[in-house]
């Protein structure tokens, strides 16, 4: 679980992480966001929907161009 939703993953032979897959459940058609609190970024708008989740930052984590990776 992140921030309340399921997450599976897919590790290659050596036993690291290479797909990641986040289930929101109700969402509609857009991106994900988490705009309120210290880790908030961006904010609601058409197709960028506040559901507590950052896509955007899972994605930049995930491909270690953060420092919270």
């Amino acid at each position: 679980m992140v921030d309340g939703y399921p997450r599976e993953v897919w590790c290659d032979a050596d036993g690291r992480v290479v797909i990641e897959y986040y289930i929101i459940g109700d969402m509609g058609h857009g991106t994900p966001i988490s705009a309120d609190g210290d880790k908030g970024l961006g904010q609601e708008g058409k197709y960028m929907l506040e559901v507590g989740i950052s896509s955007t930052r899972l994605i930049a984590d995930f491909w270690g161009l953060t420092q919270s990776a």
